[in-house]
């Protein structure tokens, strides 16, 4: 164990004792209240890119806009074709779709009974962690009769009446299976397709499904009474809540590998939940959904008690967890309180959230939280430099670099793609121009991003060369009338916002800036 970490551990069992626990529950609470990132684990991205399965849902989608939700997806997942039913999973039938992918054709028995089927609805959900699938159902009903779908193999297990949401993942989605057999069979004809599958096979990205399914009563079966609002602005703001709070376990599971039955979890959860519905931290709701409104009191009932963690904490290591969480939750208002806009948004809501799941909670009880949002959610500077060669394995790895970067800094997909072809452009005029020959040379690059603003400045020990001394190509003319080059720079004065050339100690200096 390093110092540091030494010292870590040191101070939460400081701070768990100042908050009351000693002895047995001490232990446990070592045990228990652990970050959600892992300490010293690299720093994951602040975005992520969409996860295979979701172009498909899209399709769903697009079908469900013109066929219902629950037809479209019957046609396409087969466990919308098998009603709910005791010893269905045990079925030849049942075992043939979902194992083998073998009908049915049509639905078995009626297929699932659904109350208000119209009032199902699919969207793709644009979350932290990316795009995800979420399936909302109208009446409750509904809601525990997809969870018995999707996860309990159409069995009617029982669905607990405090479950508002269901993330689901793993799904063997058998229409992904389909499509990546029509397409292997056309590029290998003649060839049995059980090598096609055994190709497949270890490729989980290509056929198994992550979505959400929510519900659409009350957040932390709070009454719109108790938390405030009129039921109908309620019912809509507790749909938003709960959501955004999903989608953030979703995000913190593509960042930390996990999901945790956690207390901790479920603050950096509400938190972003929270600020994605009102723009900002309420704190009064934040007491409210754990019971604690009135701390050192406990309303029972209350979410809190849901979360003692496997295996459950005992009922002196839960009083001492409410004090914890209540005192984090205003620990996280006040630094709500601090930040700039742009940390209650996208990447930088992002940077928070990751910020807060590398503490614990006795360390979000007992830490002023403003220096973290200041070094996690406020505006970010960030400079790189490196040497690459004029080879295409240089130009690899500069747009590895710049690629890390914008992952770390959040900067939008648009934006990378537009760089990543001036990158190209501005390289292959120094090898063309500056050198003029098939050696390899060093280029000096320099990336620097500050609030709003990107830099890159090229630097080369090349010829003299003024890449913005060639004149724009005439577009119009034909083609064998044009002459060479210049198309190149066009491209990246049109996908740049300044540009600048010098000629200073022995070398080629541009310099060019883009706004984001």
């Amino acid at each position: 164990m390093s110092a540091a970490a030494g010292d870590r551990d040191a101070r939460r069992e400081e701070w768990l004792a100042a908050a009351g626990a000693s002895g047995d529950v001490l232990a446990e609470l070592l045990r228990y209240d652990t970050p959600l990132l892992a300490p010293g684990a690299p720093a994951p991205p602040a975005t992520f890119p969409d996860e295979p399965h979701v172009g498909m849902w899209e399709i769903y989608a697009e079908d469900a806009a013109r066929d219902g939700t629950i037809p479209a997806l019957a046609a396409r997942l087969p466990q919308l074709r098998f009603p709910v039913t005791a010893g269905i999973s045990g079925s030849e039938a049942y075992r043939a779709a979902t194992r083998r992918g073998e009908g049915p054709d049509g639905p078995v028995d009626g297929g699932p009974a659904f109350v208000r089927p119209d009032d199902v609805s699919i969207g793709i959900h644009r979350t932290l962690g990316g795009r995800l699938p979420v399936l909302i159902a109208g009446a409750r009903e509904d809601f525990e009769t997809l969870v018995r779908v999707f996860t309990a193999r159409n069995e009617p297990a029982p669905v607990p009446a405090s479950m508002g949401a269901c993330f689901v993942k793993g799904f063997n989605n058998w229409d992904r299976v389909h499509a990546f057999r029509r397409l292997w069979e056309e590029e290998h004809p003649g060839v049995d397709w059980s090598e096609g599958f055994a190709e497949l096979v270890p490729q989980k990205e290509l056929y198994e499904d992550r979505f959400m399914i929510l519900s659409s009563g009350p957040y932390s079966s709070l009454p719109a009474e108790a938390a405030g609002f009129a039921p109908e602005d309620w019912e809509a703001l507790s749909l938003r809540i709960r959501r955004d709070h999903e989608c953030t376990h979703y995000f913190t599971l593509r960042a930390a590998g996990a999901t945790r039955t956690n207390l901790l979890d479920e603050v950096v959860a509400d938190y972003a939940g929270l600020v994605a519905t009102f723009g900002r931290f309420r704190e009064d709701l934040a007491l409210l959904f754990f019971g604690l409104e009135r701390y050192p009191e406990y309303r029972a009932g209350g979410r809190l008690e849901n979360y003692r963690g496997t295996p459950p904490v005992s009922d002196a290591a839960l009083e001492v967890l409410k004090g914890l969480v209540a005192r984090a939750i205003r620990a996280i208002a006040r630094m709500d309180a601090t930040l700039p806009a742009s940390a209650r948004e996208g990447a930088g809501l992002a940077r928070v959230v990751l910020s807060l799941a590398s503490l614990t909670l006795a360390e979000m009880a007992s830490t002023d939280l403003a220096g973290l949002a200041r070094a996690s959610g406020g505006p970010q500077c960030e400079h790189v430099a490196a040497r690459v060669r004029t080879t295409r394995s240089g130009l690899d790895e500069a747009q590895s670099v710049f690629g890390a970067l914008a992952g770390r800094h959040g900067l939008p997909e648009r934006f990378r793609a537009e760089m990543l072809v001036v990158l190209d452009e501005v390289l292959s005029n120094v090898r063309r121009h500056a050198f003029g020959d098939r050696k390899a040379h060093d280029i000096d690059l320099d990336f620097h991003i500050e609030p709003g603003l990107f830099t890159l400045a090229v630097a080369d020990a090349g010829a003299p060369f003024d890449p913005l001394s060639l004149l724009a190509p005439d577009t119009d003319a034909a083609l064998e009338a044009r002459p060479i080059g210049g198309l190149g720079i066009l491209i990246v004065r049109s996908l740049t916002d300044t540009q600048a050339y010098e000629r200073r100690d022995g070398r080629n200096r541009l310099r060019l800036t883009k706004r984001f």
